[in-house]
């Protein structure tokens, strides 16, 4: 088959990966494009994929960074770069012939933009409900030529059942056979994410503290002003060291030598069940 899947155009696809949805799409292309599937990935430029194809219509992420996804805060009021952007992109997929068109970007013009696309198109929903999306995910189920809409956990959909019709849960495909892991206990806490207030960044500190351990944090913030007041200031002090983002194979072993992971995430992750997975 000939795909093509559309990634959020806030931060390129590359290692170190800017959140869970980049790697998500990054090893879903990997994994189709192994199977034998034609895969193009439209990405902002400086995106890249091992193995796949990545298409480059001149998109620059740095100029989209307002639009990044911040868990509570409000969209920008003014869309209009960010729907420039995803013409742009939708543009490009049109000029192909493609017998599936799946969108991971989760912002709304990304939504709209597909409705003028003849090929099937799959929408996957990779964050909470948040009202310009479901209004953009009602109008296009209301086109004469509606996408399939899926999210990432069964939690998810539940949350977004209350708002649109979800049509599948596509389960989140850890490659375990990837991470290693250690038999004997290691040293130190570890936590990996992106800096911001939502991820529990903070309270990862406070409880390594309380436990009398060291915390090494990974991660690149999407709020410069909040990394600067509440993050960086804590390394160096009670064994906190702040570490910037590393590839995720790099990452595997950081936490494979660690005594504990941290994960005190403040709000409802959208992977939530993956973790039920990787134990069954």
């Amino acid at each position: 088959m000939r795909l093509a899947l559309i990634a959020s155009l806030v931060s390129p696809i590359r290692e170190p990966q800017c959140g869970g949805a980049q790697a998500f799409l990054a090893d879903v292309a990997a994994g189709l494009t192994l199977r034998g599937h034609q895969v193009d990935v439209f990405a902002a430029s400086g995106s890249k994929i091992d193995g796949v194809r990545v298409v480059d219509v001149g998109v620059d992420a740095s100029t989209l960074h307002e639009f990044l996804y911040r868990a509570g805060s409000s969209p920008p009021i003014d869309p209009a770069p960010l729907a420039a952007a995803y013409a742009r992109i939708f543009d490009a997929v049109g000029e192909r012939s493609y017998d599936v068109v799946h969108n991971h970007a989760f912002d709304a013009p990304a939504i709209r933009c597909s409705v003028d696309i003849a090929s099937p198109v799959i929408h996957t929903l990779h964050l909470p409900p948040e009202d310009s999306v479901i209004q953009a995910v009602r109008e296009v189920s209301r086109a004469p030529n509606p996408p399939v809409i899926a999210t990432v956990s069964t939690a998810q959909a539940q949350a977004w059942r209350r708002f649109v019709d979800v049509d599948m849960v596509l389960p989140v495909g850890v490659v375990t056979a990837q991470i290693p892991w250690s038999a004997t206990p290691g040293a130190g806490t570890v936590f990996a994410g992106r800096l911001s207030p939502e991820k529990g960044v903070v309270d990862s500190i406070v409880i390594a503290r309380r436990a009398g351990m060291s915390i090494d944090l990974y991660g690149d913030p999407y709020d410069d002003g909040y990394a600067e007041r509440e993050i960086y200031p804590a390394s160096g002090q009670y064994g906190v060291t702040v570490h910037p983002a590393v590839p995720r194979a790099t990452l595997w072993q950081v936490i494979a030598g660690a005594a504990a992971l941290l994960c005190p995430a403040n709000w409802d992750e959208p992977r939530r069940t993956v973790y039920s997975q990787v134990q069954a």
